[in-house]
């Protein structure tokens, strides 16, 4: 949401996923640093329990800087895949892990953000970046039908540490899940442009309708209403254009893309 100029943008994705998400509420936690607490068959049960969207400061450790472990134990059912066209890989968004961390998926490393003391290079804080770590739903790492063991390794050099900001989960990336919209106004004389684009970073096409609402909202008066099917080629954008009148009055633009494949 944006207000300049006393002109009031609105901007609204609509991108309703049907793929099915496992949630992973809670984790076996323990302070210190050993590698082969990755390993799946390792022994946490007198490991403590803690919640996953919350920093470790809050859950009994106030002030513990350094490393620790986070194991999280779940099932992988092939129902997972049901409702994804793709089928091709898993995401893992393990929201957000102050100061940085390596992720082992049954053993394997998935992924990592940051880098510890120990790296070449030395210490890197990561703490505000999203952790998401894609893993092909066919790598031997993934066991279906079966218990799996996420194990993430986390350093905190000070203050909060640790796993939060939202519930981490899996799920099945989709052709949905790789179209970006984005929108900026361009002004010419009188007149102004919302120049709505869709980026495309699939190899193959993605299908849907585009509506691009413009509001006057002092007058309650509805400038424009462009509605149309839309094919953006794979690796490709298309770009939708709309001129409404340059005023100082507050609009509102909305902008909904709803997907073919998954409504």
């Amino acid at each position: 949401m944006k207000k300049t100029n006393l002109l009031f943008f609105c901007l609204l994705l609509c991108t309703l996923v049907c793929a099915q998400s496992i949630h992973l509420p809670v984790a076996k936690f323990q302070t210190g640093d050993n590698l082969a607490w990755k390993e799946p068959a390792f022994n946490d049960s007198n490991w403590k329990e803690l919640k996953t969207d919350y920093i470790w400061d809050t859950q009994g450790y106030s002030n513990y800087d350094g490393f620790a472990w986070y194991r999280i134990h779940f099932q992988l059912s092939p129902e997972i895949l049901r409702d994804s066209y793709l089928k091709e890989s898993l995401l893992f968004n393990l929201a957000k892990i102050d100061d940085a961390d390596e992720a082992y998926l049954n053993g394997k490393l998935i992924g990592k953000t940051g880098s510890f003391p120990s790296d070449e290079g030395g210490y890197e804080s990561k703490w505000s970046q999203q952790r998401n770590y894609l893993v092909r739903v066919d790598d031997p790492a993934v066991y279906w039908n079966k218990e799996n063991v996420l194990a993430i390794r986390v350093y905190d050099a000070n203050q909060s540490g640790g796993m939060f900001g939202e519930i981490p989960n899996i799920s099945v990336i989709d052709l949905i899940d790789q179209l970006f919209l984005s929108m900026n106004i361009e002004k010419t004389g009188k007149a102004k442009t919302c120049c709505v684009t869709l980026k495309n970073t699939a190899k193959q096409a993605q299908k849907g309708k585009l509506q691009v609402q413009i509001i006057d909202l002092e007058n309650n008066a509805v400038l424009s209403d462009v509605s149309k099917k839309v094919n953006i080629k794979a690796s490709g954008e298309l770009i939708q254009s709309i001129a409404y009148p340059n005023t100082n009055r507050r609009m509102k633009i909305s902008i909904t893309y709803r997907d073919d494949q998954t409504g």
